[in-house]
């Protein structure tokens, strides 16, 4: 299994932390040259490689970078290891896609993909989970992706970023989860799969498979 590398946010700089746990070239061509900051309504933050437990972060977070006020950005947040980093079979799942954001205000932004919790895999060991922001040339069209769950998974960022022509990234974080016990039950893998299945030809939209989700993982955070 391969192990997180822990980095302290304020001592050591973002291209380090970005480097060394190979953020770059995995998922991003080149370094930001920022952290963004990354807080959920628990109080967990994302620090540039700290180790996270999931039911802790399944809110959407805020998020802030340094950003000018008449500008527009792209933010995404996508899982860069399943299955897993060692055998990335299907290497990034597509998690949230906010486009045309003015400043760092993220809910005044296009929403392309609404906001899906870390849930890693059994097994998969350490997840990253990384948020990646984008300075836009100017307003871009948003685009209407595949309303199904699967469609998130093998989502190549690259292309996306390409195709929008979003170039450099300007700010990132990033964290690890793995599995928790409390998730270790076979049926919630059983429901998880029974989304999928549907999902697979097209009869439920992503946002109520979420709300499942969702749902069950609260059902279990009462009982645990």
């Amino acid at each position: 299994m391969i192990s997180p590398i822990v980095h302290n946010i304020t001592t050591v700089c973002a291209l380090t932390a970005f480097l060394s746990s190979d953020i770059v070239p995995d998922a991003l061509n080149t370094c930001p040259k920022s952290a963004a900051k990354v807080i959920f309504p628990t109080g967990v933050s994302a620090q540039l490689g700290n180790i996270v437990i999931p039911h802790r972060v399944r809110e959407q977070p805020t998020i802030t970078w340094n950003a000018s006020d008449d500008s527009l950005y792209t933010l995404g947040m996508m899982d860069m290891d399943v299955y897993s980093r060692k055998f990335h079979i299907f290497r990034q799942e597509l998690h949230w896609i906010v486009m045309n954001i003015p400043g760092t205000n993220v809910s005044a932004g296009d929403l392309v993909r609404e906001f899906l919790p870390s849930l890693p895999i059994f097994g998969g060991g350490y997840h990253r989970y990384l948020f990646v922001i984008y300075k836009q040339a100017g307003r871009v069209k948003a685009p209407e992706l595949d309303s199904c769950i699967i469609s998130s998974f093998a989502f190549d960022w690259s292309e996306f970023v390409s195709k929008y022509q979003l170039g450099d990234p300007i700010a990132a974080n990033f964290y690890y989860a793995k599995w928790e016990q409390v998730y270790n039950d076979s049926w919630i893998l059983a429901h998880l799969k029974h989304l999928i299945d549907q999902c697979a030809d097209q009869r439920k939209p992503i946002q109520t498979a979420q709300q499942e989700i969702r749902n069950i993982i609260k059902n279990l955070m009462t009982s645990y």
